[in-house]
């Protein structure tokens, strides 16, 4: 007897389930007055500088944000280009990047090599960076 009445309730819930699945409508798509993109993380950020954010987290986020001259390809660990088209190292310290052409800022201010070489120098010159090792062997840029 408690047998049937467990498979009856089982039958009873699969069958409200499917009614309810039947009744469902997909929800109607309306774009918000305000477009803002929300993000709930798990932990809280410091700030969102690349520079200064040492957290899983934040790196994720910054590699939305910010574009570096390469990166490393996921599948094949290679070096790619992404804001530099080509590089290459013409001594043992000097590497020469060339720039993609079309690059803007969010503000429509076109990429320049001084923009990328303030980056560099400000970087070096810092001494609160969150993984310094990370950028020990920069001399400078020009």
């Amino acid at each position: 007897m408690l047998r049937r009445r467990q498979a009856g309730a089982m039958l009873g819930g699969a069958a409200a389930a499917a009614l309810l699945g039947a009744l469902a409508r997909p929800a109607a798509g309306q774009l918000p007055a305000d477009p803002a993109l929300r993000i709930t993380w798990r932990d809280a950020l410091r700030n969102i500088d690349f520079y200064h954010n040492a957290q899983r987290t934040g790196f994720l986020l910054q590699l939305h944000i910010w574009d570096g001259l390469v990166y490393r390809d996921p599948d094949t660990y290679q070096l790619r280009p992404l804001l530099a088209t080509d590089w290459k190292q013409t001594d043992p310290r000097t590497i020469d990047f060339t720039l993609r052409a079309g690059v803007a800022f969010h503000n429509g201010d076109p990429l320049t090599a001084e923009d990328v070489a303030y980056t560099i120098n400000t970087v070096v010159g810092d001494s609160s960076l969150a993984v310094p090792s990370n950028y020990t062997f920069l001399a400078g840029a020009e």
